[in-house]
């Protein structure tokens, strides 16, 4: 009954991890100075070290990138193309044109 009643949880994902595995060629596609720096909104010296920062480990930026990442795939989803749920290679830039 304890475990049954009790009030609902989360459970944390290791969007930190991610960043630095698997999500890591996304991060860098998504948040390149060229990209960053087409939008005109941030800067994009800064978005680098963040990047590189939490890349090599000296510092956990992934609530902050991972809000950047979500922010490019809406401007590209929503902003660059009128195309059903493009992916992070068919949004804003056309394959094969990756500015980074």
């Amino acid at each position: 009954a304890q475990i049954i009643n009790r009030p609902k949880q989360g459970f944390p994902i290791p969007i930190d991890r991610w960043l630095r595995a698997e999500a890591s060629p996304l991060m860098q596609e998504m948040l390149c100075q060229k990209v960053i720096e087409s939008r005109g909104l941030l800067n994009a010296k800064y978005v680098e070290q963040l990047v590189a920062q939490h890349l090599r480990g000296y510092a956990d930026h992934s609530t902050q990138l991972w809000g950047l990442i979500s922010l490019e795939m809406w401007f590209q989803r929503f902003i660059d193309s009128s195309s059903p749920a493009p992916s992070p290679r068919n949004g804003s830039i056309p394959a094969g044109e990756l500015p980074c």
